[in-house]
């Protein structure tokens, strides 16, 4: 519809995975995005692509949107949404994310909400449902477009 609002614009993001025989795979995640008009490159690492990407991306975010925190990601699920295209087969990715507002002692969430990205891409599906759920949360916390 056109009415939602647009708190940044994404220029690119990248995944890298390192994995050597022995050791364990560690992942990098560039994010390049325009947030209030200012160029925000941030690289973050991570156990996995969610993980780094996540980093990354908050890493251009939080310094012009507290808010995002206090939402913390509680559940990851992979579904194949059309099994007989095999490992070309779309996914989608359900993030179920809750808000906890720092500084509580508890850590017991104040709401909680699922995001779904779909892709043959498992990490673009990934990546919209994260980036999603950071929308949605600014909007539901009155965080007005900068």
């Amino acid at each position: 519809v056109g009415k939602r609002p647009q708190f940044w614009q994404l220029d690119h993001y990248r995944c890298v995975i390192l994995k050597r025989d022995s050791e364990e795979a560690v992942t990098e995640a560039i994010v390049k995005m325009r947030v209030d008009g200012r160029m925000e490159h941030h690289v973050a690492e991570g156990d996995g692509p969610v993980n780094a990407l996540d980093g990354a991306l908050r890493k251009c975010l939080t310094p012009h949107y507290q808010a995002l925190a206090d939402v913390h990601l509680r559940d990851y699920r992979v579904r194949v949404v059309n099994p007989t295209a095999e490992s070309a087969a779309k996914v989608r990715v359900l993030a179920e994310f809750a808000v906890i507002p720092q500084g509580e002692s508890t850590g017991r969430p104040h709401s909680s909400f699922t995001t779904i990205g779909v892709n043959e891409n498992v990490v673009d599906a990934s990546w919209q449902a994260i980036t999603d759920a950071f929308a949605y949360h600014l909007i539901e916390a009155g965080v007005g477009v900068k």
